[in-house]
């Protein structure tokens, strides 16, 4: 699964003016190709879905992303809430990372 926010970073990193090596490339494709968008039901807009496109998420998932403080960083995208994404799906899924 992956968030709207993951798709566009996804998508950005394989533009061809990314520094994305050949292997990031190859499981970005696999997830883009075989995953499933999903979001967080109660929020429709921006990157998350609305009725029977999302999770329903509990007010403490819900405290997590509103906490989040976004600004979008230099290539356009919002700057921490993918991590909030990642944070409130990890409640009821697996959540693989690179961050550290």
């Amino acid at each position: 699964m992956y968030t709207p926010d993951l798709k566009l970073e996804y998508e950005q990193a394989l533009s061809s003016s990314a520094p994305t090596s050949q292997e990031a490339r190859t499981v970005i494709d696999q997830i883009l190709s075989s995953g499933a968008l999903i979001g967080f039901f109660g929020f429709d807009d921006g990157p998350c879905l609305g009725f029977d496109q999302g999770i329903w998420i509990g007010q403490d998932q819900a405290a997590t992303i509103a906490s989040v403080n976004v600004k979008n960083n230099a290539r356009g995208l919002p700057r921490k809430r993918t991590d909030a994404h990642l944070v409130a799906l990890s409640r009821d899924a697996i959540v693989i990372t690179a961050n550290t």
